[in-house]
């Protein structure tokens, strides 16, 4: 039988490559291949990284360079696509319980337009209110700046 391990990546190359399309199958990137449908497991794309995380720790220092770059290659690609997916599981999570787990544009726009709203109220006079009731109930109110203004119980006469 030839030497598959050396010169090319012949069985080591296989290897690798059939764990990385498992775990791009559990990761949802690809058709399953009994079902025909994208299905997705991030425990079991977990577990074939895993592997291959195994794999590299066991074989460094016994690989050729071109095994080594592929196994390195594969792993990469793989630890990005399942951190992208548990990433977009739980931004899910957060749309299904109504909350926003990851600050897109317009949340960054909302935090800035709160934040300049709270500096304006900062930086803004505060006005001081004394208020007193008139015969018929209505109050009246003076501000520190000598603003007086009749208040009624209606908030839309305001």
């Amino acid at each position: 039988m030839e030497d598959a391990g050396r010169g090319s990546v012949g069985l080591f190359g296989f290897f690798v490559m059939q764990h990385q399309m498992t775990a791009m199958v559990y990761l949802g990137k690809m058709v399953h291949p009994e079902t025909g449908k994208i299905e997705r497991n991030l425990e079991g794309a977990r577990f074939s990284i895993d592997l291959l995380g195994m794999l590299e720790e066991k074989t460094r220092g016994n690989l050729t360079a071109e095994e080594s770059r592929l196994l390195e290659q594969t792993l990469t690609n793989l630890r990005l696509n399942y951190m992208d997916e548990v990433r977009r599981e739980k931004e899910s999570a957060g749309r299904t319980e109504g909350q926003a787990t990851a600050p897109g544009p317009s949340a960054e726009k909302a935090e800035r337009a709160e934040k300049a709203e709270k500096t304006e109220k900062a930086e803004a006079p505060e006005k001081t209110e004394e208020t007193e009731k008139t015969e018929n109930g209505e109050e009246t109110g003076k501000t520190a700046d000598g603003d007086e203004g009749e208040r009624t119980a209606d908030p839309e006469a305001r």
